[in-house]
């Protein structure tokens, strides 16, 4: 349904019906300065008494277009001021160069959580139909799943988006009928972009010359996948819980669960295993989730994937997901002294060396993260470094000495995760 007779009372009518808004609720409304989030202001202010909304603005200003950032921020604070509505500012700095555009999207989500954090239950982006129409195609073209086809869900856990059958051309208009002129920001048109390439070239070439209306289609699309999605969320939540053998610093899916998991059942389940773990989808394509599966079906002991944010081991039978990247080879060494403490670079290690006298040292009390070691042996320097090959030692009751690889594969231990394990030899090695 569009906004025919105007975008307050499309809010009103619609959203309402809906349920993404109902009376008394708290919404932190995120204002660029945008003529979308200032029209999502103009209107939702003009509702507020009606539907006793509680009200307030979030700005983030990154700093990135010097002066011209600085004018967004007085314009929402006078904006704020005038419709008697609460403006929180928080000035979050993103370093310039690749990812930037993705880095600030995460800095500013951050930022307006600390702002919602106690005051408000919802955090209102002001994303039109357009802007689905858009992330859509863009979506299309890297090669996506539902998800990614569904876009813009009207409602993500605290994230609410109420402008989503709203087009920026109304938006526009509405501002203009308001008497208000929102604020310009040059990169909109910048084409090195992709999301502007897509809004300024393939969609308007799509309306002009393969079908009018495309814009409108691709919404639509998306609304339909968004309700599919809707009933079938559940019980997919329901087969990952089935599949699930472990979690911790990441998850553990059994692969005799996902084996006999219907196809499509089992890709979405894994696209839920890497949100979970990522905590969320983004960069995330079909291709990478095809990966997963073929790990699942095919994959040896031992074969990994990397993902965006996330990599994957296959072991016997299992398959582990945990967040972050597969170490670079070359490894770590740092000199341990005794006493100190020491943290490898690149390890993620903090290791620490006490004296002790022996009547203090009590094997069966010690934690399993701590070893008791014969100062007249390891002197008072160690040294702590990644495995090698070749690598062994003594346990504790073992005539002999062991592998350490084979030690690790008996403990069962993804062979990913041995490359971030601290070994502590002395000074001889």
């Amino acid at each position: 349904m569009r906004p025919s007779a105007g975008i307050v009372e499309y809010l009103e009518e619609c959203v309402l019906s809906s349920g993404l808004l109902r009376p008394g609720a708290s919404w932190l409304l995120a204002v660029s300065g945008g003529q979308d989030s200032v029209a999502m202001l103009l209107a939702l202010a003009t509702l507020r008494e009606r539907l006793d909304l509680r009200l307030g603005v979030g700005h983030v200003n990154h700093g990135l277009r010097g002066a011209d950032s600085d004018e967004d921020e007085q314009f929402v604070c006078d904006l704020g001021e005038r419709l008697a509505v609460p403006v929180s500012v928080e000035r979050v700095g993103v370093e310039r160069g690749g990812g930037m555009e993705e880095a600030a999207r995460n800095a500013r989500l951050a930022a307006l959580r600390r702002m919602a954090a106690g005051r408000f239950e919802r955090i209102a982006l002001a994303h039109t139909s357009t802007d689905r129409a858009e992330t859509a195609l863009m979506n299309v073209l890297r090669g996506c799943g539902l998800e990614g086809l569904a876009a813009m869900p009207g409602q993500s856990g605290d994230l609410v988006r109420p402008l989503l059958r709203v087009t920026r051309a109304e938006t526009a208009a509405y501002c203009a009928a308001r008497g208000v002129e929102p604020r310009r920001d040059e990169t909109n048109v910048d084409q090195s972009l992709l999301r502007n390439r897509v809004r300024l070239s393939l969609l308007p070439l799509l309306e002009r010359e393969y079908r009018a209306g495309a814009a409108d289609a691709l919404t639509r699309l998306a609304e339909v996948v968004e309700a599919e999605l809707s009933w079938t969320r559940p019980l997919v939540r329901e087969a990952l819980e089935a599949a699930v053998v472990a979690r911790g610093d990441g998850v553990v899916l059994g692969v005799p669960s996902l084996a006999t998991l219907d196809r499509g059942l089992r890709a979405r389940v894994l696209r839920e295993a890497l949100a979970e773990v990522k905590g969320d989808l983004r960069d995330v394509s079909l291709g990478h989730v095809q990966g997963l599966e073929a790990l699942v079906a095919q994959g040896r002991t031992g074969a990994r994937a990397e993902l965006p944010g996330v990599w994957a081991e296959r072991t016997t039978d299992a398959l582990v997901l945990r967040a972050g990247r597969l170490r670079e080879a070359g490894g770590f060494e740092a000199s341990l002294s005794i006493p100190g403490e020491v943290e490898p670079p690149g390890s993620g290690l903090r290791i620490e060396a006490r004296l002790r006298a022996a009547s203090e040292c009590d094997p069966s009390a010690r934690g399993p993260l701590t070893a008791h070691l014969d100062a007249a042996v390891t002197g008072r320097r160690l040294v702590v470094r990644s495995p090698r090959t070749g690598d062994r030692l003594a346990p504790q009751g073992m005539t002999g000495t062991k592998k350490l690889q084979d030690l690790l594969a008996d403990k069962k231990i993804p062979r990913a995760e041995r490359e971030g394990i601290g070994v502590v030899v002395t000074t001889e090695g």
